[in-house]
């Protein structure tokens, strides 16, 4: 009886996570949320979007009209992707190119804060085309 109990709770709280990370999104989409509303839900998709996060943050990192949330998306991104962070060794290979390559196409847009994270993050993945991509 007490495992069903907790099932059931845990089933609870994964359909609430799963309704405020629907919410999150949609106000970011909608722009519902303030600036800083927005810098703190990326946080949130950041920890508990799962297999999504990357995909979810990096629409926001193109479409946000404020530049730090822009930055603040590539960031969180770059906590995702850092290969340092997922496999838990300092001595580890390269990130995902795929992602690499997606992070680095953020920096069409002019805007100082975006392009510096864009380029620590590259950094933080060891992407192997970014001295070509830079020059």
């Amino acid at each position: 009886m007490l495992h069903r109990m907790r099932l059931r709770i845990a089933l609870r709280m994964k359909t609430r996570a799963q309704n405020l990370l629907r919410n999150l999104q949609r106000s970011m989409k909608d722009l519902s949320l303030t600036a800083l509303g927005r810098l703190h839900a990326v946080w949130v998709i950041a920890h508990g979007g799962g297999d999504r996060a990357v995909d979810i943050l990096l629409s926001f990192a193109q479409t946000d009209p404020d530049p730090r949330v822009q930055a603040q998306a590539v960031r969180a991104i770059a906590d995702l992707a850092d290969p340092m962070f997922v496999q838990y060794q300092i001595a580890m290979g390269q990130g995902d190119p795929l992602i690499a390559r997606r992070i680095a196409d953020l920096a069409d847009d002019e805007e100082p804060r975006v392009l510096l994270e864009v380029l620590i993050a590259l950094g933080r993945l060891r992407w192997s085309d970014a001295p070509r991509w830079l020059f």
